[in-house]
């Protein structure tokens, strides 16, 4: 009897320790370290826990004296960086005011839905917009003086639209040149003639399916034809439209030139009233400055290969750029340059340098040699600080060093030129 007494006094002592044991282990000290959580341990309120989703390991440590919330950091399972994302749980209404915060900068699920689901119909609305326009310019264009500002909004909504590749194919599949383009062009009306032509450089601009489209509808003797205009403002987008038709098209650069276009725009030049304009001789530079250096650049194909057509092409340019007297129209754009002009400067030694192989009798000349040798000394002087002319204020010094170096090159080369032809000749 007193053997089973012991043996169940000392039953009660083990149970009793082991369930002390479990109740240690079950209990969690937090610090001010994170500690990993084992399974079954109770965590006291206030703490910090975070919860790794990847090694599915717990942690908790005491807030900090800053920190007022409750947080749980989460690890992203790709770059293991810890991201923490602090939620208020006692300060309801500064979560509140955070959510409106957000949902003010950013749209929502569904408000991007719409805005990714307009842009797949974004074709089909620009030619529907299209069809209206045409609609609406057969009914203003029946009595067009009366219908000005009508016909004009039109214009300027087509212009914006033709940028766009597909919506220039469009208005060409649509009529565009026979319903908008052509029967704008005949109404006595500057603005809307210069809006027309607009419309059409804009739609013929790198896109070469517009430009054979446009050549074979007979354009450019219509776009000469306005080159004869007296009014500056129909004359510079005309020449735009142009150029923009000509690009990389041999056939029809050769239309163009067999058709007196280039004599057109010498005649240009004549009239004093237009080239004391620096933007119109910007404009006539730039012209001849892509036309020529196209025209060689066309002779040969992206794979290597002549093309005999566009060879063609360049040879008669160049045959009609002496003949129709451009070397002088050079000259004289040369013997009318003023000192602080540096874009038409710049742009008239581009095109000397384009044609010098063309032009070297005029460009040999004394009267040019001149002109050119006062433009160096000029430009030097300034750098000197010998000039009284306040440069400065204009351009600064490194442009000028830029700009005089060019120069300079551009006299050695003709020169050199001169020099060969002259042993040549002798």
């Amino acid at each position: 009897m007193l053997l089973k007494l012991i043996f169940f006094i000392l039953l009660i002592t083990v149970s009793h320790g082991t369930n002390d044991k479990n109740n240690r282990k079950k209990e969690f000290i937090a610090t001010s370290e994170w500690q990993i959580v084992e399974q079954g341990q109770h965590l006291p309120a206030g703490l910090h826990i975070r919860h790794n989703f990847e090694t599915k390991v717990t942690e908790a440590k005491l807030l900090d004296e800053k920190e007022k919330s409750h947080a749980i950091s989460v690890v992203d399972t790709q770059n293991n960086d810890i991201e923490k994302n602090e939620i208020s749980m006692d300060e309801d209404d500064d979560l509140k005011a955070q959510q409106e915060n957000v949902a003010k900068k950013y749209k929502s699920y569904k408000e991007l839905k719409e805005d990714l689901s307009a842009l797949n119909l974004t074709i089909k609305l620009d030619m529907e917009v299209m069809n209206e326009l045409f609609e609406r310019f057969d009914k203003f264009i029946i009595d067009p003086l009366h219908n000005v500002d009508e016909l004009a909004n039109i214009l300027i909504d087509f212009e914006f639209f033709v940028h766009q590749f597909d919506n220039a194919k469009h208005f060409i599949q649509s009529k565009g040149l026979q319903r908008i383009i052509f029967p704008i062009l005949e109404v006595p009306n500057t603005k809307l003639k210069v809006l027309g032509l607009h419309v059409l450089s804009a739609a013929v601009q790198n896109n070469p399916k517009v430009q054979i489209a446009v050549y074979e509808r007979n354009t450019i003797p219509i776009l000469i034809k306005l080159l004869s205009n007296e009014n500056q403002s129909i004359v510079m987008p005309t020449i735009s439209t142009i150029s923009k038709l000509l690009r990389r098209f041999p056939t029809a650069q050769w239309a163009f030139i067999k058709q007196k276009g280039l004599e057109n725009i010498s005649k240009l030049i004549e009239n004093d009233e237009l080239f004391i304009d620096n933007n119109f001789k910007l404009k006539i530079l730039t012209f001849l400055i892509d036309f020529v250096t196209d025209s060689k650049e066309l002779i040969i194909d992206s794979e290597g290969r002549k093309n005999i057509h566009a060879e063609y092409v360049s040879e008669y340019l160049l045959t009609s750029f002496k003949s129709d007297g451009w070397c002088q129209v050079i000259e004289k754009f040369v013997s009318h340059i003023h000192f602080v002009n540096f874009d038409v400067i710049e742009q008239t030694l581009i095109l000397i340098q384009t044609t010098k192989d063309l032009c070297w009798p005029t460009f040999n000349k004394h009267e040019f040699r001149d002109k050119i040798d006062t433009l160096i000394r000029y430009y030097e002087k300034v750098l000197r600080n010998d000039q009284d002319f306040d440069m400065n204020r204009l351009v600064d010094s490194e442009y000028l060093n830029h700009f005089v170096d060019t120069i300079r090159n551009l006299t050695s080369v003709i020169y050199e030129k001169a020099n060969f032809i002259d042993k040549d000749e002798l």
